[in-house]
């Protein structure tokens, strides 16, 4: 069918971030440059006979640089007195004033020439305090921009076009259309190496799919008919599918678009919160912004009592620069953004893993989980299991056993039912008209076919099983039964394979100091032969259970001491109500999504190791953050009260630790040692 081209869409334009750091990196630029001019002012002699020029011209910087901070300062502000950008504007106006009162007294001639170069320094002071007024929430805004193009990049993996397959008069061609066209029920063709342009359910053409692109990793995963296959994947042969998921629903836009929408929507991160933490906070956010909120008028406090001191012991020209350095140099920004900061560097972290981080909560809760509880069917598994013998009782027929089973089984979606219905195109098998079917706890199937009650599931839908039908009880085999009106008639045999690279999965799971535990419905045998080949230890096995006792296996484990962690199945999960780590795919049932602190794109072990390293990663980096911050006010304002750092050169310091603790955070989203 050959591809007919269509003109796509525009792309869309930056968002409102990016619009917001275009606004406010020019006026800081040019508050940079006032600081430059101010300083060489300064600095540089001055023509004889006119020292109060360079004075003025300083002026004339620190009054337009106020004018240039003010818009940048004006929200955070109006939050209130806790506010640490009332600190350099307090240091700028002490120092404004002081510059003014210097040059007025050289000008009347009071004070002689030593006048005019102390209302310089003090009119540099006042500009390096509206450079730092106006340039913090530059730097905060800057990094939340910066985080959210990080996201954006990733939603841009999706290629801009996709290739719709259409029917017209009874001919079959392929067109290719903008993906925003792309609608629920389209058939799409992809081809090898191209990016799926949407969750799809995969029709034909089975294949090997490269999840890369969206979580960054290199494994592979084979995909047959009937899988879902989300949008980012690149398949290794062409396929074809029906789209299932577009636009905001999208697996990768459920992960994506809420992170960038925490990010958007974060508030002032310069306004401290009320003491006591809050649902979304950490512990230590809670001491930081309390810590910050009683720095303000302490560090007031403690500027005019060292001015006053220095002013009584060298001069009023000492106390003033001494106070308006101790303004300068002691504000608290960089203490409120040592945890905002990195929480929301963790949470890029993870959306480009394929994770979505709700809030806080997996951080609180991930940090010290030692046991993972994974369901072997969907997590070790690669969920594509094969019909390998029908065994059935004397009399009666293997094709006969199969058309049963296959026909209690139409039209359900599950590995069995597939496996079932490859078995059956294989041997050209049609199934037969039912009625009343009903779903079975714990895995089982009922229906009637002619008037006869026909049963699929496992040995415990039933009370008794012929011996000839008992399996060893170390086989490793799927077991499953059709039973005719309660009498199980044939024992049907399936095997399923590893999905590549899972025993690594729980070498780092086991590295992270991490216990993987198998959870499954599987008898004993086949789970403890599947643990064996992925290396896991056959003591942490729990083999053959109902829907109703993994919850119980949960709370024995949770009364034994360990922290837990679970991956959710897609179907509703009794587990997920009592672990500490409940992960969850994005397509996963409603409630599992509601209990989980982790949604991703790919439900596997590894995404409980992404999360243990991205939050273990994420505490050490505040630790990091918070103890840069503390040492630097404590060396710093000793200096400072010892005179020895002249006020405008205090002001450039107290830059130091907000970029020290704004590039630390941003290690999360670039560090390789969050790899396990």
């Amino acid at each position: 069918m050959p591809d007919t081209p269509r003109t796509p869409r525009p792309a869309p334009s930056g968002g409102p971030l990016d619009l917001l750091r275009q606004r406010r990196s020019r006026p800081v630029a040019i508050l940079l440059l006032l600081v430059v001019l101010a300083l060489l002012l300064a600095l540089l002699p001055t023509p004889a006979g006119t020292p109060w020029l360079a004075s003025a011209l300083a002026g004339i910087c620190a009054l337009t640089a106020w004018g240039v901070a003010a818009p940048l300062a004006h929200r955070e502000l109006e939050s209130g007195w806790h506010s640490p950008l009332w600190l350099p504007v307090a240091g700028g106006s002490w120092a404004l004033l002081h510059g003014v009162v210097s040059l007025a007294t050289h000008v009347l001639g009071n004070e002689g020439p030593t006048a005019a170069p102390a209302a310089a320094g003090a009119f540099t002071a006042a500009t390096v305090a509206a450079a730092l007024a106006g340039a913090t929430p530059w730097a905060a805004s800057t990094f939340r921009g910066g985080l959210t193009r990080m996201l954006l990049t990733r939603r841009r993996v999706l290629p801009p076009v996709a290739t719709r397959i259409v029917e017209e008069a009874g001919t079959r061609r392929r067109v290719v259309v903008p993906r925003a066209e792309l609608e629920v029920g389209d058939e799409v063709h992809v081809r090898a190496g191209q990016v799926l342009p949407a969750d799809l359910r995969l029709a034909e053409g089975g294949s090997v799919v490269t999840l890369r692109r969206i979580t960054g990793r290199r494994d592979a995963h084979p995909v047959l008919p009937g899988d879902l296959v989300v949008a980012g994947a690149a398949p290794k042969r062409a396929l074809q599918g029906t789209v299932v998921r577009t636009g905001a629903d999208l697996a990768l836009a459920r992960v994506l678009l809420p992170t960038e929408q925490v990010i958007a929507r974060a508030r002032g991160p310069l306004t401290p919160r009320g003491a006591g933490p809050g649902p979304g906070t950490l512990p230590i956010q809670a001491g930081t912004e309390s810590a910050a909120r009683w720095a303000v008028p302490l560090l007031g406090v403690l500027a005019v009592v060292a001015g006053l001191t220095w002013g009584l012991t060298a001069g009023p020209e000492k106390g003033a620069a001494v106070a308006t350095a101790v303004l300068l140099a002691g504000s608290p920004a960089a203490l409120l953004l040592t945890v905002p900061s990195a929480v929301q560097a963790s949470a890029v972290r993870g959306a480009l893993r394929g994770l979505r981080l709700k809030g806080t909560r997996p951080l609180r809760s991930a940090r010290e989980i030692d046991l993972a509880l994974v369901d072997p069917s969907s997590a070790i598994a690669t969920g594509h299991p094969r019909l390998v013998e029908v065994l059935p009782v004397d009399g009666l027929s293997p094709d006969a056993a199969l058309l049963s089973a296959l026909s209690v089984a139409q039209g359900t979606d599950g590995p069995l039912s597939r496996a079932l219905g490859a078995a059956a195109r294989k041997r050209r098998m049609t199934p037969r008209p039912i009625t009343d079917r009903e779903i079975l706890p714990g895995g089982g199937l009922r229906a009637r076919i002619k008037g006869t009650e026909v049963t699929l599931g496992p040995a415990r839908h039933f009370e008794d099983v012929p011996p000839a039908l008992r399996p060893d009880p170390e086989d490793d085999a799927l077991i499953t039964y059709v039973a005719w009106g309660g009498a199980p008639k044939a024992l049907l045999r399936f095997r399923d394979r590893l999905r590549p690279g899972v025993a690594e999965e729980v070498q780092r799971l086991l590295r992270a100091d991490v216990v993987p535990h198998l959870v499954c419905a599987e008898p004993a045998g086949a789970a403890r032969t599947l643990a064996e080949r992925v290396g896991v230890h056959e003591s942490e096995v729990s083999a053959g259970l109902e829907d109703g006792q993994r919850g119980k296996v949960v709370h024995d484990m949770l009364d034994e001491g360990h922290r837990v962690a679970l991956l959710a199945r897609d179907t509703p999960d009794p587990g997920a109500e009592h672990a500490d780590l409940v992960v969850a795919s994005t397509w996963s049932d409603p409630a599992n999504r509601e209990l989980a602190q982790v949604e991703t794109v790919h439900p596997e072990m590894s995404t409980i190791a992404d999360t243990v390293a991205i939050t273990r990663h994420t505490g050490a980096v505040i630790g990091q953050n918070v103890l840069l911050v503390a040492a630097y006010h404590v060396i710093v304002l000793v200096f400072v009260l010892l005179g020895w750092i002249p006020a405008a050169v205090a002001g450039l310091m107290s830059l130091l630790p907000l970029a020290g603790v704004l590039l630390g955070s941003h290690r999360l989203t670039t560090d390789e040692s969050a790899h396990l």
